[in-house]
Order: structure tokens, then C-alpha cells, then sequence
């Protein structure tokens, strides 16, 4: 299972950048490129004056938001780090797992930090977080920060998709991990099918790494059939947050 660590790169990027702030629209339904980029503004800068005043959920927002285009000269990955910190230290489950993923994967101006890693991912599965679990699975598949331990790896991923299947209205980041089990037989037995329909729901929520993993299965005709018009629509979605999309499957402009 050592593509799990691979999966986990799609992890961290989260929030659509729109989602800050009050959205206006034009006449056609459509908001102006001048009024998207007047609520990213806005939105980015209360979120960091409240994460700055040390409200954890402000800080966990912030960080994911500074992973897309919507801060300025964004993504700021240390950025992201030190807000993920600041939220993890406080006890924000949510914030330790992602920052556990930040240090297996490694961006830019952070470094991979196999113990680091270990360490947040542990701590987010000792609060029960089923995302947390994962990521542990993941370092007990790949040795991150530990040694590499097949039967822990089968175990927690059984756990965290237990975990993940009872929530009853998950968040974006819970569908596309709940997607990940499905798609790769994670715990669950594989289901294309069903994996692509969850990534589809979180997709459409503005999650840009499930859109960029739906925009993956029309490509590949897995759970769906394939569409290269598909695809590319929703590789086109997630690179318009700051997503790493491979350009030659976005719209040619």
C-alpha cells in the first residue's frame, strides 16, 4: 500500500477560495473577477486577524486558505504551517493531521519531517479523529517516523474507515478520505464507483483536491465513464485554487 502516501499529498488543500466572505453576483448569476477577488481579500484578512487573536477554528481556516491563490502571493505553505502549528498545539484534531500530512509530503519552504509527521498524526488519532487515523496508517505503511508495520497499517485503516462511514454529515476533507477507502480498497473492499461519487460531493462543495481527483476518474474511466470534457472541467476547478494540476489536462487559454 505505499501509493497511500501519494494519496495523502491531495490531502491538506481544502477550502475553496470563494469561501470567505459574503459571495455577490451580477445580473448573469455570475460573480465579477473583481468582486471574487474583493471577498478573498476580505475573507483572508478577518480570518487571519481572528487566527492572530488565537481562535483555533481561525487558524485551521486560515492555514488551509493560504494553500490556495486567495491570500496574497498565495499558496504560502509557511504560512500554512505556522497556523496549522498554532491550532494543532491548542488541540485542534483537524489541524494535527493536516500538519502531519504537511511534514510526510514536504512544500515549499517546509521540509519533509518523518518525525514530525509521526508525532501529529499520532496525536490527531489519539483525539479519535478517523482523518488522524489514516494519516497514522499511512506512516505505519511507508516507515514514516516509524517502522514500517503492515498489520498496524491493515488495522487503522479498518478504524478510520469505521470512523469516517458514521459520520452523519461529513465535511469535505471526511468525504474525499472516505473516498480514498473506497477507491483503493482502504479498509472497505474497492468501489470505484462509490469513490467517485464521493469525491463528486465533495468536489462540488468547492474541495479542490476531490475535484481534482474527480477530474482523475473521468480521465481514467474510474466509477464513471470517461469524459476528457469532464475531466478537464474539474482539473480546471481545482487549478484555479492553487491546486498542482497537470496543465496539459486543463482548458488550453
Amino acid at each position: 500500500m505505499k501509493k497511500l502516501a501519494f494519496i495523502m499529498a491531495a490531502g491538506v488543500i481544502a477550502l475553496m477560495a470563494a469561501s470567505c466572505g459574503n459571495e455577490q453576483q451580477n445580473a448573469s448569476g455570475e460573480q465579477s473577477q473583481e468582486t471574487v477577488e474583493q471577498n478573498d481579500t476580505t475573507g483572508a484578512q478577518a480570518l487571519l486577524e481572528a487566527a492572530d487573536k488565537g481562535d483555533a477554528e481561525a487558524q485551521l481556516a486560515y492555514a488551509r486558505l493560504a494553500q490556495t491563490t486567495a491570500v496574497a502571493d498565495g499558496p504560502d505553505y509557511v504560512a500554512s504551517e505556522k497556523y496549522l502549528k498554532m491550532a494543532a498545539e491548542q488541540g485542534n484534531s483537524d489541524a494535527m493531521w493536516e500538519l502531519a500530512v504537511m511534514y510526510m509530503m514536504g512544500y515549499d519552504g517546509v521540509g519533509k519531517n518523518d518525525a514530525e509527521a509521526f508525532k501529529w498524526a499520532q496525536q490527531s488519532a489519539d483525539k479519535d479523529n478517523p482523518i488522524g487515523i489514516y494519516a497514522l496508517a499511512v506512516c505505519y505503511d511507508s516507515g514514516i517516523g516509524t517502522a514500517e508495520d503492515d498489520a498496524k497499517d491493515e488495522e487503522l485503516l479498518k478504524k478510520a474507515f469505521e470512523g469516517l462511514s458514521k459520520i452523519e454529515t461529513p465535511n469535505v476533507q471526511q468525504l474525499r478520505y472516505l473516498a480514498h477507502c473506497y477507491a483503493d480498497g482502504d479498509g472497505v473492499a474497492e468501489d470505484e464507483a462509490k469513490a467517485a461519487e464521493l469525491y463528486r460531493k465533495a468536489a462540488e462543495q468547492g474541495d479542490a483536491a476531490s475535484q481534482a481527483r474527480l477530474g482523475d476518474c473521468y480521465r481514467e474511466g474510474e466509477g464513471v465513464a470517461k469524459d476528457m470534457t469532464e475531466a478537464t472541467k474539474w482539473y480546471d476547478m481545482a487549478s484555479k485554487q492553487g491546486f498542482p494540476v497537470d496543465k496539459q489536462y486543463c482548458s488550453k487559454k
